[in-house]
């Protein structure tokens, strides 16, 4: 959302937490987490389908923290291949007990997602 944001091409769509993609292809998804963990472990997880969101497969699962009162950062990836846009979803989600702050700034990235596609669909 800051001033020198730019994309190639049709972006994400996202409703409710759901992201679907523009074009097929083999996509690099990335999920960094900025908090602190005040009580509990944390993990960063990214989910994907393949049937329109009927069921999930977790693709990436990053440890994040242990709940020590730590200030935390921490970047989960995974390759996704979209054969069918009317079908692929992803979803982000954090995983885990306890307390857990997310940081986020308007003015620059802090915790937040990436979506790059790296090639045709295999």
């Amino acid at each position: 959302d800051d001033a020198v944001f730019a994309k190639i091409g049709s972006g994400m769509t996202n409703s409710s937490g759901i992201f679907s993609f523009p074009e097929t292809g083999l996509y690099w998804l990335m999920f960094n987490v900025d908090g602190d963990s005040s009580s509990g472990g944390v993990s960063s997880v990214i989910e994907a389908s393949t049937n329109s969101g009927s069921s999930y497969d977790t693709i990436a699962w990053g440890h994040n923290g242990d709940g020590q009162g730590w200030y935390i950062a921490g970047m989960t990836s995974a390759l996704f291949n979209v054969t069918n846009i009317s079908t692929a979803r992803c979803k982000f989600r954090l995983a885990g007990s306890g307390t857990f702050n997310i940081y986020g700034h308007t003015d620059r990235n802090a915790t937040f997602f990436t979506f790059i596609r790296v090639g045709d669909s295999q």
